[in-house]
């Protein structure tokens, strides 16, 4: 019940202006967006909102509408709301352990790949050049991607040509490199 979803009083009237104040603004400006696109194309919408009812709690729930037209003129819109809070929660859950280390909380390899086939490349001898710094290892061996961010026309292509060993290769010559550098570094007193 739509009382129940936003912490309101069974008696008290139901009033739009109040309810939308309850929605993030990301999923408002969705709702209106796809409420607006509905009524014109005089069709149906599916919407996952965040809201935080007047008592402080948040929630999700899920829109589900119709609009209904008489002699193809929109008329009104009905539809559903539904709590689906404990499913975003094991949602979000999922995919944290899907993406992070449990023990350590560092992103794990499945990140990095992906961050990896958003890196761009750059061609140099007709051999791929990767466009990324790796930073120092950290504690645990793995190396961090810092991405610059922008795309110079490389093609997917030769992005996909990168392959993990050459990374990991690169990653254990860049390691040895800091670590000499960092044992030949002066260093001030105190350090």
């Amino acid at each position: 019940m739509v009382y129940d979803l936003f912490d309101l009083p069974h008696e008290a009237s139901l009033d739009r202006a109040e309810i939308l104040k309850c929605y993030s603004r990301e999923s408002l400006s969705e709702l209106i967006r796809l409420r607006g696109r509905a009524i014109e194309e005089r069709t149906g919408f599916t919407l996952d909102a965040e809201i935080v009812t007047p008592k402080g709690h948040t929630r999700w729930i899920r829109i589900t509408a119709t609009v209904e037209c008489e002699d193809d003129v929109p008329v009104r819109i009905f539809g559903m709301k539904l709590d689906i809070t404990a499913e975003k929660m094991m949602y979000d859950q999922i995919r944290y352990l899907a993406e992070f280390d449990i023990l350590t909380g560092l992103p794990n390899r499945a990140q990095f790949q992906t961050a990896l086939q958003r890196l761009p490349l750059r061609s140099v001898g007709g051999k791929p050049l990767p466009c990324f710094s790796l930073t120092t290892p950290s504690a645990t061996g793995r190396a961090t991607i810092a991405s610059r961010k922008r795309r110079n026309g490389c093609s997917r292509r030769a992005r996909e040509q990168t392959s993990w060993r050459a990374l990991a290769a690169m990653s254990s010559r860049f390691s040895s490199a800091a670590t000499t550098v960092s044992k030949a570094w002066p260093r001030s007193p105190g350090q």
